[in-house]
């Protein structure tokens, strides 16, 4: 009896979205192999509609409230308190792979215009802001633009827009100036003295560590690579956010990060496969080790991921600077021990050459 054009019996097919299991499909013979591969589609569909993996929304993992350590960088500048402040810092970079630093220097008005000109950025229209994305491989540009229709509720972090700075990068200035030409010129000088700033706590902090680490800085040099750059990350929060885990967007190779907050906010950072969180104390910036650091170290440094939250629906700003040093640095153990040659060294030195020099005249006659 031919199986050929054979159709698949009424209970077999769709109903109401629902698949029955096939039957078994018949021996392939010579009459019956189009009646075998008709039911290996069945068969295919009904596995795809019902072999799916469901979707599991675990809570996040919390690690109990811990005290982050706060240094005072007056004191790392000053010469009789610098040894036993940066030891401590150090540790701290050791144990849990950041800390918060007070008295750093920069001023509130600075400050509060860096803030002022991100905020700028992030209400320009839609139309505006499309036109400074982040393409593939740009090291500049907005992360992502709302859309009319987009639903915000259903996305990781409600409301939060990054847009990334390259101050190296000369299309940025083209790009934004094309975007924001009324806007472009306060914004630019905002945000590079801003950046100038963190970048001189970040070289602080790394100078730090170069003094009371024994590792060969030569090796940083290495590992950071001729294009690896410092950025600048500006978030704009506003609404309630689903977890922490949503706030962390990039994955730059970095050696060290300084974060930006703004009012009453916490700080979430992800260290031993959890999250802890704490308070900030008034007008800090949070200093977080990067992955470089990590990898120079052969692990003895923690590198961790940072993001500030605020209670409630309040919209702020936050900054992070991903900081690499230019290569020029990392060839010495520190900058600050190249000038820290004391008068009797300098004379000891001075004594040997002209030594030297009387020999090597001696010897020519």
């Amino acid at each position: 009896m031919s199986c050929e054009g054979t159709e698949p019996p009424p209970q077999l097919q769709q109903r109401n979205g629902a698949f029955r299991a096939p039957p078994p499909s018949p021996i392939a013979t010579a009459q019956g192999i189009k009646s075998a591969g008709v039911n290996n589609e069945i068969l295919s569909e009904f596995l795809e509609h019902t072999l799916r993996i469901p979707e599991l929304n675990l809570p996040e993992p919390f690690i109990p409230f811990r005290d982050l350590p706060a240094f005072d960088l007056l004191s790392v500048r000053s010469r009789d308190q610098r040894r036993s402040t940066g030891r401590r810092l150090v540790q701290s970079a050791i144990e849990i792979g950041c800390f918060q630093v007070v008295n750093h220097g920069i001023s509130r008005e600075l400050t509060e215009r860096a803030e002022e000109q991100s905020s700028r950025l992030f209400d320009l229209p839609v139309e505006k802001k499309q036109m400074i994305v982040r393409a593939d491989r740009s090291r500049f540009g907005f992360e992502h633009i709302d859309v009319e229709g987009d639903d915000k509720v259903e996305r990781n972090l409600s409301m939060q827009q990054t847009f990334w700075v390259d101050q190296y990068d000369n299309s940025m200035e083209k790009a934004i100036r094309n975007a924001w030409p009324e806007g472009f010129k306060n914004f630019s000088y905002a945000i590079s003295e801003y950046s100038a700033a963190l970048e001189k706590i970040a070289s602080e902090v790394l100078e730090l560590i170069y003094e009371n680490l024994s590792l060969d800085p030569y090796n940083l040099k290495e590992l950071l690579g001729a294009d690896n750059s410092s950025l600048l990350c500006l978030y704009s929060h506003e609404g309630p956010y689903k977890s922490p885990s949503s706030g962390i967007c990039h994955s730059h190779s970095h050696v060290l990060s300084v974060h930006h907050h703004k009012g009453p906010s916490s700080f979430y950072i992800y260290v031993d496969r959890g999250w802890t969180t704490f308070s900030l104390k008034p007008n800090t910036l949070v200093i977080t080790m990067g992955n470089i650091l990590r990898v120079w170290s052969n692990g003895l440094l923690k590198s961790v991921l940072g993001r500030a939250v605020t209670p409630g629906d309040k919209h702020f700003i936050s900054m992070e600077f991903l900081y690499s040093p230019p290569s020029n640095i990392c060839r010495y153990r520190s900058v600050g021990q190249l000038v820290k040659v004391s008068l009797v060294d300098q004379f000891l030195v001075t004594i040997i050459l002209i030594l030297l020099w009387n020999l090597f005249s001696c010897l020519r006659t």
